[in-house]
């Protein structure tokens, strides 16, 4: 899935009322079930990429419908409420003048003078999505990378085997792995995680091209887990998306395995110099 934050937000705003109009069908009991599982599974993806994105209250409250209440009456097949509910994830997106409010448009490169209408949270996703952006232009080397089960960030089982790498330089660098919190403080870590990504450079380029839009819509999943490599190298852009069948999808998970591992291993050795105890 393209992690752009607006395209997630579009994204979500067309799963939402697609599925809404499905509601309306007079599919039998089986298949409606089947179907509404699967917008089930496609919305909370679109959440739980938004939500490593930024805070986001609105797709928290959203994902908290659809698995506490959505589910419950698809489960009871109470059409009438499951529609209730969407409608209400609907509106939390503020189509129904909910929390909105005007804006600059900070990020037009021409009409700085125009003014959008977007709700606060969504601002603030967009305002992440722009620093980040703004972080990867300002630095020769990055890397990020995400990968994790799609499921509602309150799950007890969120953080199992959930990985997240933020690197920006070795002063700037953001790691969390099984929802405990790591730090590069020795230059040799840095060295060595930068030199494996430049030994495999070429690689993460020949993912990335065969990743083309036929590519992805032919091989890419919703639901399970989630997959993304995004490195800046000079002035070379990589994205890959590792939420894919078959052996890139493996490829991916070898990789981001990897890394997981040399930072593990060096926190071994390291201890506390590495290993940050506060959140």
């Amino acid at each position: 899935m393209n992690n752009d934050v607006k395209d997630l937000m579009l994204a979500k705003k067309e799963k939402i009322n697609e599925w809404l109009e499905y509601l309306n069908s007079e599919d039998d009991y089986v298949l409606w079930n089947q179907k509404n599982n699967v917008f089930i599974s496609g919305l909370n993806n679109i959440l739980y990429q938004l939500q490593k994105n930024a805070n986001n209250d609105i797709a928290k409250r959203q994902e908290e419908l659809i698995n506490n209440s959505a589910i419950t009456y698809i489960n009871q097949r109470d059409k009438e409420n499951v529609m209730k509910i969407v409608n209400e994830i609907k509106e939390l997106d503020g189509d129904g003048n909910m929390n909105e409010k005007i804006i600059k448009n900070d990020l037009s490169q021409e009409n700085s003078n125009d003014n959008v209408t977007v709700s606060k949270d969504e601002y603030e996703m967009l305002k992440k999505f722009e620093e980040e952006t703004l972080k990867i232009q300002r630095c020769d080397f990055a890397l990020i990378v995400n990968s994790g089960a799609v499921l509602p960030t309150t799950h007890p089982n969120y953080n199992n085997g959930r990985i997240k790498i933020e690197i920006f330089d070795i002063n700037n660098n953001d790691i969390e792995i099984d929802g405990k919190p790591y730090t590069i403080k020795t230059q040799v870590l840095f060295n060595k995680i930068k030199s494996f990504i430049s030994d495999n450079l070429n690689v993460l380029v020949d993912w990335s091209k065969k990743e083309t839009n036929f590519y992805l819509d032919n091989n890419a999943y919703e639901g399970g887990k989630s997959k993304n490599i995004k490195v800046k190298y000079g002035q070379l852009l990589i994205n890959v998306d590792g939420q894919v069948t078959g052996d890139l999808g493996k490829n991916v998970d070898e990789f981001i395995n990897y890394l997981k591992e040399l930072i593990m291993k060096e926190a071994d050795k390291t201890g506390e110099d590495l290993y940050d105890e506060t959140f």
